[in-house]
């Protein structure tokens, strides 16, 4: 009866910053890692992750107070939104019954 044998190279071993699923560090080991700098770059996704948590909130308070008006202070000049639309609803009504002009 033969053997099998196997081509195939062995498997490498991970690098060594792969920690093992069964390894725990010391705090030494975890504190010389903070040190090196290996979350740094978490802190960066984490931080810009916030930012756009922010953003997305001022975006939504500044659609809110235009909603309501609160935007911009009021001009004793603005005319108010009814008569507005009332201007822009006959202005289209306009357009409406204008004939088309040429076309190229």
């Amino acid at each position: 009866m033969s053997t099998i044998t196997s081509t195939m190279p062995p498997a490498p071993e991970a690098p060594a910053w792969i920690p093992s699923p069964l390894y725990r560090m010391t705090v030494e080991e975890y504190e010389a890692l903070v040190a090196s700098g290996a979350f740094r770059g978490l802190s960066i996704v984490d931080e810009i992750d916030a930012d756009l948590h922010r953003a997305a909130r001022l975006r939504q308070r500044i659609l809110k107070r235009a909603f309501e008006g609160r935007l911009v202070p009021r001009r004793p000049a603005d005319e108010p939104a009814d008569r507005l639309l009332e201007r822009i609803l006959q202005a289209r009504a306009g357009e409406a019954t204008d004939p088309p002009g040429p076309t190229r």
